[in-house]
């Protein structure tokens, strides 16, 4: 039981730590996707803009 108890323990601790690091790639990717999202979404708008300003 304490054998088990003490594998399940450091198999827990394992899967944290590893989750931990795979959290920070995550974050840094999904930083990455919303500078993305953002440069994105304000080409889109000043290439929406544009038209209605040459019109004016």
């Amino acid at each position: 039981m304490e054998w088990g108890a003490f594998i399940a323990a450091s198999f827990y601790r394992k899967e944290v730590v590893g989750s931990a690091e795979f959290k920070d790639t995550l974050g840094l990717i999904g930083m990455n996707f919303n500078q993305v999202r953002l440069k994105l979404m304000v080409t889109f708008k000043t290439a929406v803009d544009a038209p209605f300003v040459a019109y004016l």
